[in-house]
């Protein structure tokens, strides 16, 4: 066999013997890289089949989620109502006022504490105004009546009545007129704290 053949023949075989090696490291060393990344796609894809899922559940039960989404948020600005997250003091003092009015008696002297107290642990403060009441006495108890009825959250820590007045211009049974009171009352507010 001529040299050249001999050398032809060598490259050709050392080439086939470089190409096993290659394919040979290529199947063991890429291949199994391939085999560990398409685990792992494949992982993936089953927690996106899951989350597909989860989502497909969600929509069916959407108008549902919706209905009582709107629920609870009737009741969250219901009990902002009750219990606002300020105090606004001017709002209340506007509606006492109102209420005072429309029970035909006089609203004098309202002065809040200067200090809310929140007890430990609390989601509340409170906050105490004192006011004086001034009118007939049943007006008075129609008035207190009414205060009850707000729908904040207000509770009547103490009345302390005293006769203010008796008018003699009218009763003919026994000559006497309504019976008027003054009230030192003192009422506790709450509002909402974080």
């Amino acid at each position: 066999m001529p040299s050249n053949l001999k050398i032809a023949f060598l490259i050709v075989v050392l080439g086939f013997l470089y190409s096993g090696y290659e394919f040979y490291n290529f199947y063991e060393v890429e291949v199994a890289r391939m085999q560990n990344e398409i685990r792992g796609l494949d992982s993936q894809f089953k927690g996106k089949q899951g989350q597909l899922r989860r989502l497909k559940k969600f929509s069916e039960n959407i108008e549902q989620i919706k209905k009582e989404l709107k629920e609870l948020n009737i009741q969250f600005n219901t009990a902002k109502e009750r219990m606002p997250s300020e105090f606004d003091l001017s709002s209340l003092l506007r509606q006492l006022t109102q209420i005072a009015k429309s029970s035909g008696v006089e609203l004098r002297d309202f002065n809040p504490d200067s200090q809310e107290k929140r007890p430990a642990g609390a989601f509340y403060a409170t906050t105490m105004i004192n006011f004086d009441v001034t009118g007939p006495f049943t007006q008075c108890l129609v008035f207190y009546d009414q205060i009850t009825r707000l729908k904040r959250i207000i509770n009547l820590d103490s009345i302390n009545m005293k006769l203010a007045s008796t008018s003699r211009t009218g009763n003919a049974d026994n000559g006497f007129g309504p019976l008027n009171v003054s009230a030192r009352t003192k009422i506790m507010t709450y509002r909402f704290a974080r």
